[in-house]
């Protein structure tokens, strides 16, 4: 009795480590990543409880590993974002300016009943009040009415997103010459830059994040 107990209490205590380690996240705000490692971690975590025989290092190797893992491509991702969007997947545009994109769906492997239940579940019941609807990373659904507007994240820590700026169909001297006109001199000074459909710039230096 004693063994089970301790057993149980090791693994809570381990498992509940790892989990404050990886970061405070609503489980359905899990990114891909951290959800494998969170079920593997679970399940590992009851192997030892079920069977006392078995040795109290081996599962928790397995899970401190699964951890390092899970912190190792957190930082690659955080650095890079080609490896971001290789593990955490890209938001997929649902409805575009009012439109639904019938490619989005299936590549999301959603049907027209589905999209409207997500959007019911946001207080939307008109679709022509929609004027953006974004399926994002962690699998939940963003939606923006009209007539707001969508800005698009051009840069990023630094880092110019190409992709982005061919989408709001702006070139990188086109974006450099904004920055110089707010003083700014480097791309690698801003933090974060986005451009709204109205081409209004929002722009965050380095400097202004804490």
């Amino acid at each position: 009795m004693f063994s089970v107990l301790y057993r149980t209490v090791f693994m809570y205590l381990l498992v509940m480590i790892a989990m404050r380690v990886m970061g405070k996240r609503q489980l359905g705000q899990l990114e891909p990543g951290e959800l494998v490692a969170t079920i593997v971690m679970s399940e590992l975590a009851a192997m030892p409880i079920a069977d006392i025989n078995m040795p109290l290092h081996h599962p928790a190797g397995a899970i401190i590993t699964i951890l390092l893992i899970e912190l190792g491509t957190s930082l690659i991702a955080l650095k890079s974002i080609r490896m971001r969007d290789f593990f955490n997947g890209k938001p997929s545009i649902l409805i575009h300016q009012g439109k639904i994109v019938r490619r989005e769906l299936r590549r999301n492997r959603l049907t027209a009943d589905e999209l409207v239940d997500e959007l019911r579940q946001k207080d939307v019941t008109d679709l022509t009040e929609v004027r953006y609807a974004i399926m994002e990373r962690s699998g939940m659904l963003s939606v923006i009415k009209k007539p707001s507007t969508l800005p698009t994240i051009l840069i990023s820590d630094g880092r110019l997103l190409k992709a982005n700026m061919e989408y709001m169909g702006v070139s990188e001297r086109y974006v450099e010459d904004e920055l110089k006109t707010r003083g700014i001199n480097s791309v690698c000074d801003v933090f974060l830059l986005m451009l709204d459909e109205q081409h209004t710039f929002y722009v965050y230096t380095q400097q202004e994040v804490l």
